[in-house]
């Protein structure tokens, strides 16, 4: 189960859409927060690097302020994520401490590891986070370092408090993955890859870049066979199953250190800037003609019912869309619930 169905199902609220003018009948249920444009690291394929520029990071007595306004119409879970290291984020065991006080699910938490200490890792556990992403990059320091540009000596240090996180969760009730990036140098790591996932107890991820232009020789001779074992250590997706929908747009939100709000995090060019929190309070910008607009791209209505369907603008091998925001369409639109 992803982390918007689980969120969908468990509401008393529905359905979660109306489909007389095709908008949400509430507030965003899922909020990502990108905490800071700061970070520890510099990977050379980072599509956030002229983030760096302002240094900027959330205002704290802001953000807690946002969540609070969110909450009371709806909201039920935070992924705390980045533009920038979240861990670096100058107030983040304020801001860890305040959502599992506010008891608001701590549905994901992003990082690269470096700075994952042991006091974060235990206020992530009491606050019962549901998943740990480790942006890992590579399976041993050599590689690390070259995607990174850091001390390859920070790569043992990430690995302990890998460890560490995993040795203080000790009902085990947080899911941790790493996540792996695949380039001309990386392809042929795959099992050792693999391979530390299963040394450490992680669950894995592997993905190509969308900001990396591949070779060609790359995309004809190697892709084919990166991509057979791909298909051997990766977990099956939600493949072509015509009933699992986004949902993103009727219960995520995104936003970022500067305010700006997106309506997701595989859509961040500028010309999805729904507003600026900063401006504009955030349900308003929820239930903005723009949002609005954006949301009716995705659902038709025929004879035969509803008809959910993808933009121009969004990918159909969307890896949220078939990962952490698929949802049932049955289960978005409540179907056969007359619930209130």
């Amino acid at each position: 189960m992803t982390d918007l169905s689980k969120l969908l199902i468990d509401s008393p609220y529905n359905p979660i859409i109306d489909l007389n003018n095709k908008q949400p009948r509430f507030g965003p249920r899922y909020a990502e927060i990108h905490l800071t444009n700061l970070c520890n690291s510099h990977c050379y394929f980072c599509n956030q690097i002229s983030l760096r520029e302002n240094k900027g990071s959330f205002d704290y007595d802001f953000l807690i302020n946002t969540i609070s306004t969110l909450k009371g119409n709806g909201l039920k879970a935070i992924r705390l994520s980045g533009g920038g290291e979240p861990t670096v984020y100058p107030k983040i065991h304020q801001i860890i401490e305040f959502i599992g006080k506010n008891t608001i699910s701590l549905s994901r938490f992003d990082t690269n590891g470096i700075d994952l200490s042991c006091t974060i890792s235990k206020q992530l556990i009491e606050c019962k986070l549901k998943v740990l992403h480790i942006s890992l990059q590579a399976p041993n320091s050599f590689q690390w370092a070259r995607i990174t540009q850091k001390n390859p000596k920070a790569f043992d240090k990430i690995l302990y408090n890998i460890s560490t996180f995993i040795e203080l969760d000790t009902n085990r009730s947080t899911k941790v993955y790493a996540s792996f990036i695949l380039d001309e140098n990386t392809s042929k790591s795959i099992p050792e890859m693999y391979d530390l996932c299963q040394k450490l107890g992680l669950g894995i991820n592997i993905h190509y870049l969308n900001c990396h232009t591949y070779k060609k020789d790359y995309k004809k001779n190697v892709m084919p066979d990166v991509d057979k074992l791909l298909r051997e250590y990766q977990p099956e997706s939600n493949g072509d199953d015509k009933n699992i929908v986004c949902g993103a747009p009727w219960a995520a939100i995104l936003v970022k250190p500067n305010g700006d709000v997106y309506p997701c995090c595989a859509l961040q060019d500028k010309k999805f800037i729904m507003g600026n929190i900063y401006y504009a309070d955030p349900l308003s910008i929820w239930n903005c003609p723009k949002y609005n607009d954006f949301r009716r791209a995705f659902l038709g209505i025929n004879t035969s019912g509803v008809i959910f369907r993808l933009p121009d603008s969004c990918d159909n091998n969307c890896p949220v869309m078939k990962g952490m925001m698929s949802i049932s369409k049955n289960h978005l639109l409540m179907i056969g619930n007359n619930n209130s």
